[in-house]
C-alpha cells in the first residue's frame, strides 16, 4: 500500500517539476518580450505536456521490463520441462 502511494507521489512530482519548468521558462520569455500574461499561460502548458510525458516514458519502461521477466520465467519452465527426462 505505502509502495502505491510513494509511486503515485513521484509521478505527481514529475507532472509538477514540468509545470514548474514550463512557468519559469514562459515567465522568462514574457519579461524579456514585455508580454508576461501570455506566456506564463503557454509556459505552464508546455509544462504540463513535459510533466506528462515524463510520467508516460516512466509507464513504458516498466511494462518492458515486466514483459522480458515474464519472457525469462517462461523460457526457464520450457528449458526445465525439456531437462526433466535427463534428470
Amino acid at each position: 500500500m505505502k509502495l502505491k502511494m510513494m509511486e503515485k507521489s513521484k509521478k505527481e512530482n514529475k507532472l509538477a517539476i514540468g509545470i514548474a519548468l514550463g512557468t519559469a521558462i514562459g515567465t522568462a520569455i514574457g519579461v524579456a518580450t514585455n508580454n508576461l500574461g501570455l506566456w506564463i499561460g503557454v509556459g505552464v502548458a508546455i509544462g504540463a505536456g513535459i510533466g506528462t510525458s515524463l510520467m508516460q516514458t516512466n509507464n513504458k519502461k516498466k511494462r518492458m521490463i515486466n514483459r522480458l521477466l515474464r519472457l525469462a520465467k517462461t523460457n526457464m519452465i520450457l528449458i526445465l520441462i525439456r531437462l526433466k527426462p535427463l534428470l
